[in-house]
């Protein structure tokens, strides 16, 4: 089994170099483990024109792992989720500083992930430069499988996502006034620019919210509700 999609809870990995990422710019570039290009999150809102590129994972193996699938760099984080702060999470071994690795990110206000601090959790953030543009895809799962967000920022695509077991679908079309549309099993849900929508899948309940698009990118946020307020 590829190494990147084994079972997380295994503390086992290869080591893995780094390879090319996204810069915020859309352009590839190399960037060591250690390299946090904070720029990325200082003075850019959300609401801006450019949709600008909003994550960043800083760390070495084996808590991370960076893979490239196809035009996708796909980077891997794990472990407990030590702090939160103002423009990142925090990841590492409670008690230690070694091998803390960084999530940086831009969401809107709506979200607050304190209520992850304490525990075990994976994010998959998934980076894509195509001629239609740039793209990144960020996911976050505790130990137990349970997706707790999802935050797309990029070229407006229909797209899969597994909530609370099942499989909803995303469908995004062309145009600033048109809005996102949620295929849950059970449910369809219309969100207006700007807007939102809560959802149930299951027994889980989530919010989603399109925060921002233009002509033919969206950025958009499917959290659980305990992490939106």
């Amino acid at each position: 089994m590829n190494a990147l999609y084994r079972s997380w809870a295994d503390d086992t990995s290869e080591e893995t170099v780094p390879g090319d990422v996204l810069s915020a710019s859309g352009e590839l570039r190399w960037l060591g483990d250690d390299v946090f290009p904070i720029e990325l999150f200082l003075d850019d809102g959300w609401d801006g024109p450019s949709l600008a590129m909003r994550f960043f994972v800083a760390g070495g193996a084996p808590a991370v792992l960076r893979r490239q699938v196809g035009r996708q760099h796909v980077t891997e984080a794990r472990g407990v989720v030590k702090r939160i702060e103002e423009d990142r999470l925090i990841l590492g071994t409670p008690g230690s500083t070694s091998r803390e690795v960084s999530l940086g990110y831009r969401l809107p206000a709506s979200i607050d992930l304190r209520p992850l601090v304490g525990r075990k959790v994976r994010a998959t953030l998934e980076q894509e430069s195509t001629r239609a543009g740039c793209s990144q895809t960020l996911v976050i799962r505790t130990a137990d499988e349970r997706e707790w967000l999802v935050a797309r920022c990029g070229v407006a695509t229909e797209s899969l996502y597994t909530l609370g077991g099942a499989v909803v679908g995303v469908n995004l079309g062309s145009g600033t006034s048109s809005p996102l549309v949620l295929l849950a099993p059970s449910s369809r849900h219309v969100v207006p620019p700007g807007g939102e929508a809560r959802l149930r899948v299951g027994a889980s309940r989530y919010v989603a919210e399109l925060v921002s698009r233009d002509d033919t990118r969206a950025a958009y946020t499917i959290v659980d509700d305990r992490l939106w307020h």
